[in-house]
């Protein structure tokens, strides 16, 4: 894990004198929320992440997050089936997959980055740093594909299941994440942006895509009335 911090630290070019020198005034402070889905292979999956950033005059950036996944398993098989089921019970009808292989996966992170302006209401942040992970370990075993009905006193139930059977386990640890972020201001305290993450660990290692939606100070100067 200490050689993810030190890609870190090379990445953002740290030196202990450029960090001492960055301890200055606050220019924008903000929090965010967005709604993420995971572009890759198995992304069925959503999510949500709840922010705090702080961006001080130097251009350095602070953010600290919180993400809440849902997703398949990073080792879900090319040939996964999740089968079916489908029926009534008492007078309801209901339908699903036979095995739904949906994980949750959160993320406790702290990253730091550099700030960088891409215009008077928009910029661009790239930062990394520490995240703890709390999500599951997934093995998969390959079975026989059956179907048939059952009935039941208040109903009945047709299904096919699926061609593995799943097992998972509950795992915690450390990972490093790593965020790109642009935000474009809307008005003086309100923002949208756009953002990709991606959290190396050895859990479940997600690469997600986000809009979100920003409220807070962004340093935009109120304007002024002219006067003749």
């Amino acid at each position: 894990m200490k050689y993810y911090f030190i890609w870190v630290l090379i990445l953002l070019g740290w030196s202990p004198k450029s960090f001492s020198q960055s301890i200055t005034p606050i220019s924008k402070l903000y929090l965010n929320t967005g709604i993420m889905v995971k572009p890759q292979r198995g992304s069925d999956g959503t999510g949500g992440e709840l922010g705090f950033s702080v961006v001080v005059r130097n251009k350095w950036s602070f953010t600290f997050s919180f993400h809440d996944l849902t997703m398949n398993p990073s080792n879900l098989p090319k040939d996964f089936d999740p089968g079916y089921s489908e029926g009534f019970a008492l007078i309801l009808p209901y339908s699903g997959p036979d095995l739904d292989p949906n994980i949750s996966c959160k993320l406790y992170s702290i990253t730091i980055g550099r700030y960088y302006p891409l215009g008077k209401r928009s910029w661009f942040q790239l930062e990394g740093g520490p995240s703890f992970v709390s999500s599951y370990k997934t093995s998969f075993t390959s079975q026989p594909v059956t179907s048939g009905s059952v009935n039941y006193l208040i109903g009945y139930e047709n299904y096919t299941t699926s061609n593995y059977t799943m097992k998972k386990e509950k795992k915690s640890g450390m990972g490093l994440l790593l965020r790109a972020d642009i935000q474009q201001a809307i008005s003086r305290h309100l923002a949208m942006g756009i953002s990709f993450h991606s959290c190396l660990n050895g859990i479940q290692s997600p690469l997600f895509f986000e809009v979100r939606m920003l409220g807070g100070h962004f340093g935009i100067p109120r304007k002024t009335k002219k006067t003749n």
